[in-house]
């Protein structure tokens, strides 16, 4: 298992290494990434098990946006990290120069269907639907529902990339 980040997320990487408990290091890379230099960190673990609790219970496979499935997880914080993991990986957050904050997640149409229902659950009836540009699909929280989002992932003490989440807070 390897997991590549921008090097802005290393505390990020440290954070799994540690949760996990491995002794694995965690290596500085320079690259380019669409034609842009930059630098990754980046932890490769070597265990099955790991391998196949993500495969089997979080439908964790390689190169999986655009054919990502629902998580097999009964837990709704559990749902709920899940979801956070997610926006980290295929999604975005912004806030425009008035202060407002969208959070956008992208996946296939099945993950972002469960990610809507399972989001209501949290904070109420949701009227943004899922949409389809290309290949992708991309469905999308502003605002109100946003902060809510947020403030629930922070008492809940959910790990997230803080360049993403944290950047509503400045």
């Amino acid at each position: 298992l390897g997991i590549k980040l921008s090097i802005k997320d290393y505390e990020h990487l440290e954070k799994f290494k540690s949760a996990i408990d491995t002794e694995s290091p965690i290596f500085i890379k320079n690259g380019v990434s669409f034609g842009k230099e930059n630098k990754t960190c980046m932890i490769n673990v070597y265990s099955k098990q790991i391998i196949n609790d993500l495969r089997e219970n979080f439908n964790i496979i390689p190169n999986k946006t655009l054919i990502n499935k629902p998580p097999k997880i009964d837990n709704d914080l559990n749902k709920l990290s899940f979801i956070i993991g997610l926006m980290d990986g295929d999604g975005t957050v912004y806030k425009d120069k008035n202060g407002r904050v969208r959070i956008i997640f992208l996946g296939s149409y099945e993950m972002l269907e469960w990610v809507k229902n399972t989001l209501i659950i949290f904070l109420g009836d949701i009227k943004n639907k899922i949409n389809k540009k290309g290949s992708i699909y991309s469905f999308s929280i502003s605002n109100e529902l946003s902060f809510k989002l947020i403030e629930i992932v922070k008492n809940n003490n959910i790990f997230y990339l803080n360049r993403k989440l944290g950047k509503c807070y400045e």
